[in-house]
């Protein structure tokens, strides 16, 4: 009998969360809502608030949800056996990362429903922290599961050397994991910092936690 893990249920109750916020803001939002904003911020396209469009931008959580789980059920369908034979390493990271990316689009969904009742700003740097927290976390789950992997073309540090000889694999991803982790927290560390340096300092430490084992694997292994 199919059972339904708690990260699923996590992740789909969290992706409902917006919808219901929309049915409770529906009377409290102004005939007309932005639905979309310029570089600025600045609101350049409005709808009625009975549009499809405004429940579909409450549903982007369950979207993303729907999506995510389709692609990753292909994706084991397809490398079934290779995800098997890694245990509960690769179902935790493919579990774990619906769950972040649904956090997010739901947020998103809730940040945008706040903006239409006119009660808030829209911030497209409060976006930005948002997308910094959950891929920190993500990061540092992935990294510690990383060394627990087995040789495989789904998951994990895959280049030509990995792929090829079991030693270099498991170096490779204990070396990949550390950097995950180091980079998860210096990204989650980084929310610290004033305006935009977040993303600035976002993108350099992703960039360098995925290159620096590639290099590592080049040179070293």
């Amino acid at each position: 009998m199919f059972k339904w893990k708690t990260t699923t249920v996590f992740s789909l109750l969290i992706a409902l969360i917006p919808l219901g916020l929309y049915l409770y803001l529906y009377p409290q939002m102004p005939e007309t809502v932005p639905m979309h904003f310029d570089w600025r911020g600045q609101a350049d396209r409005f709808v009625e608030k009975s549009s499809l469009e405004v429940p579909l931008l409450a549903g982007l959580g369950v979207i993303g949800f729907a999506v995510l789980k389709g692609i990753f059920a292909l994706t084991l369908r397809f490398g079934g056996q290779q995800t098997k034979d890694n245990g509960p390493a690769a179902a935790k990271i493919v579990d774990l990362s619906i769950l972040c990316c649904t956090v997010l689009f739901a947020a998103i969904s809730v940040h945008a429903l706040v903006v239409q009742t006119g009660t808030a700003a829209f911030s497209g740097l409060v976006m930005v922290r948002i997308t910094i927290v959950m891929l920190g976390l993500l990061m540092l789950v992935t990294g510690n599961l990383m060394p627990k992997l087995r040789r495989n073309s789904l998951a994990g540090l895959r280049l030509k050397e990995t792929l090829t000889d079991d030693r270099a694999w498991f170096r490779g991803q204990r070396f990949a994991g550390r950097c995950y982790v180091a980079g998860g927290m210096l990204m989650l560390a980084g929310l610290l910092l004033p305006g935009w340096w977040v993303v600035y300092t976002g993108i350099a430490v992703f960039a360098l936690a995925n290159v620096l084992p590639i290099v590592y694997v080049k040179r070293k292994l």
